[in-house]
């Protein structure tokens, strides 16, 4: 049975499974989700729906440590079903890329700090005549202070 714009799907941990949903009829045409906040970054959820603001418009809040997403189809008559699929599949691609970043955090630190270092990396003293390379500020200073 498809849902209608008077159903209300809430999704969430149900028993310890996620993606649990069920019909309701609190609010009608709202889709209603919930993840643990123990395994699922808040930046992740908000992304989501982010992500799909051009089909839903909604709000997160805590709940009982749970992130409650409330989200309202744009369209009148929206596949609930279908959108729920959706805002599950990208906050479960939003936790991964959180959790990424924050592995990969140092490295990508370091490789920034190695990319906008002034110190030449690529040339040393001795591999061009002894004089080192300069950064384009310090060519303009040199040159402007012995004129």
């Amino acid at each position: 049975m498809a849902p209608t714009s008077e159903a209300h799907l809430v999704s969430g941990l149900s028993g310890g499974e996620p993606g649990f949903s069920q019909i309701d009829k609190t609010e009608p045409g709202a889709i209603t989700m919930r993840w643990h906040s123990s395994t699922t970054p808040l930046e992740a959820v908000e992304r989501a729906l982010y992500a799909l603001a051009d089909q839903v418009t909604g709000s997160v809040a805590d709940r009982d440590g749970k992130w409650v997403l409330t989200a309202h189809p744009r369209a009148a008559r929206a596949d609930l079903t279908a959108l729920e699929h959706r805002l599950r599949q990208e906050v479960n691609d939003q936790t991964l890329r959180v959790k990424i970043a924050q592995r990969t955090d140092p490295l990508r630190n370091l490789v920034f700090a190695l990319a906008f270092s002034r110190a030449p990396l690529a040339h040393s003293r001795s591999e061009n005549g002894g004089s080192a390379e300069t950064h384009p500020t310090e060519e303009g200073n040199s040159r402007g202070a012995s004129s």
